[in-house]
């Protein structure tokens, strides 16, 4: 029987079960009335005149209440027995989602009475606008609430599928890109596994992927190929694996992720011609390279320029063309208790080369210079440790006088004005931690800026200043920021920026810049790799914030 057929049983039955619950309730307080009045047994002359009608009338009521109860409880007994012919014929299993996500049905729900620990199979399913709202609302609120609480800042405004759809709707127009929002979360649910001589429920996370583009309906997918602990499995491994040039480990867990992060979009997205994704990941999947996810034939950023933000209502989402902004370009080669940097001199040089820029170096690198100096500049690119660990404390941006801890990110004030990208070339985040995680893709909502460019682990010097160099040539040519980071990437993975013999050669021969520096022996680069193809050397820079 399916579940339309039982859905009218079911709500036919529960109609007759309340309508003759009431009238029997009602004959019952009627007839209670009569015995206690006596009205069968009184005569009508003892009454006086004035009320003698109005008794009558009272007791032709009880007499007709009396009759429809009897039929009432026909109407009850039918009632159950359809109840009965519904719990009959019902599927064995029916999933329950968490509250706001009652219209969504999965159909053809399997599990084995005899094995419950079996994890049941979720079809995919494609949900109507309607019933898709309240989830996207829901899931942005659920994440912005996290990193509200974690980075201590002010509540904003919450986000509904109408607002977010207007936001692209906007980005598509002024940039002429075609975008999409990829939300990845853990959805809980009960599933009721009772069979008739055991009550069970069982009670999971399953994963789901909801994608909001500016036309056509949103798609709602739950991914039934994985539990909640093997995706954060295979996330853990394969940032681990992505960490290790020369290794070829990553290519399995980057696939297994394409195929539950992306893969079931997929033909959406082509369908869309979408070629920009801005993903809002749960915890435990916010720190993962997602330029790095691989089809098993491309990876992720050679079909996509992408981008990753928090929440969409702690987004600054308006376009804005920065080709014609001014750089603010610092940072330090050495420091007193931490790695040198000794690409930083060379890496500020090559920027001023291709934008207005201007540079404080080494002793110049203070917090105090960086705020009286940021008001005219729309880039900030700080080459510079950042640190993103277990606790606000452990997560800092290191200049070089000071270090400056998570807390105090708000007195930066990048956000009067608003400084469109923050660059931060040589950061460190702790994988799988969620303070950590919550540190790192809070950025840009902590120091105000609109944009954060950052990577996940310590890169190679010689492949960091390779790929800063081809960033800013393309951000003076790509119609968005994260376009501009794509390009690069790519360049990367296709062998187009390499060293050799001290000098590094940058994408289409455009540079050929000499490299006067040491590579540090706690970072050396295999001689078997003068190319920078390896995901290590590319995938840990994140644009996070408005990608556009």
């Amino acid at each position: 029987m399916n579940y339309k057929c039982k859905d009218v049983i079911y709500n036919v039955s529960t109609t007759i079960w309340v309508i003759g619950h009431f009238i029997d309730q009602i004959s019952n307080a009627l007839y209670s009335f009569e015995q206690k009045t006596k009205l069968r047994n009184v005569p009508l002359a003892d009454f006086f005149c004035d009320k003698v009608e109005v008794n009558y009338f009272l007791w032709k009521v009880i007499q007709m209440f009396r009759i429809i109860r009897f039929y009432s409880l026909f109407f009850l007994n039918f009632s159950l027995w359809l109840a009965l012919v519904f719990l009959l014929y019902a599927e064995p299993v029916k999933a329950q989602n968490a509250p706001g996500f009652g219209e969504d049905v999965n159909e053809d729900v399997n599990i084995d009475f005899f094995n419950p620990g079996i994890v049941p199979v979720f079809p995919d399913n494609q949900l109507p606008l309607v019933n898709i709202d309240p989830v996207v609302f829901y899931l942005d609120k659920k994440f912005a609430t996290d990193y509200e609480s974690y980075l201590d800042i002010p509540k904003g405004e919450r986000i509904n599928l109408e607002k977010a759809r207007e936001i692209l709707v906007k980005i598509e127009k002024a940039a002429g890109v075609k975008p999409g929002i990829i939300y990845a979360s853990f959805i809980p649910v009960e599933l009721d596994v009772s069979s008739s001589k055991k009550e069970q429920i069982i009670k999971r996370n399953q994963f789901e992927l909801v994608l909001i583009t500016a036309k056509g309906k949103p798609i709602r997918k739950t991914i039934h190929t994985a539990s909640q602990q093997e995706i954060y499995d295979v996330a853990k491994e394969f940032y681990k694996a992505v960490e290790k040039p020369g290794d070829n480990s990553y290519e399995a867990p980057a696939q297994k992720l394409y195929q539950w992060m992306v893969k079931p979009l997929e033909d959406k997205l082509k369908e869309r011609e979408i070629n920009n994704l801005l993903f809002i990941t749960d915890e435990k999947l916010r720190s993962i390279p997602l330029a790095a996810l691989h089809d098993g034939k491309q990876f992720l950023v050679e079909k996509y320029s992408i981008g990753f933000t928090p929440s969409l209502s702690l987004t600054k989402t308006e376009y804005k063309d920065v080709k014609k902004s001014h750089i603010l370009a610092m940072g330090a080669s050495e420091f007193e208790n931490n790695r040198p940097l000794p690409a930083v001199k060379k890496e500020i040089s090559a920027i001023s080369q291709i934008w207005n820029t201007e540079s404080y170096l080494n002793e110049d690198f203070t917090l105090t210079k960086l705020k009286s100096s940021k008001k005219q500049f729309g880039i900030i690119h700080l080459a510079t440790h950042g640190n993103f660990g277990k606790s606000p404390e452990d997560s800092f941006i290191e200049f070089k006088n000071k270090k400056l801890n998570l807390n105090q990110f708000g007195d930066l004030k990048f956000n009067e004005p608003t400084v469109e990208l923050l660059v931060l070339s040589a950061c460190q985040t702790s994988s799988g931690n969620r303070e950590a995680e919550l540190g790192f893709g809070g950025l840009a909502v902590k120091t105000g800026a609109k944009t954060a460019l950052a990577s996940l682990w310590n890169v190679d010097d010689y492949a960091t200043f390779g790929l800063m160099s081809e960033f800013y040539h393309q951000l003076k040519e790509a119609p968005i920021k994260s376009e501009a980071l794509q390009k690069a990437q790519i360049a990367m993975l296709k062998g187009e920026i390499w060293q050799e013999n001290g000098k590094l050669y940058t994408a289409r021969n455009r540079n050929v810049i000499s490299m006067e520096v040491v590579q540090p022996k706690s970072q050396p680069l295999s001689p078997k790799l003068p190319k920078f193809t390896h995901p290590y050397y590319w995938a840990a820079f994140t644009m996070i914030g408005n990608p556009w």
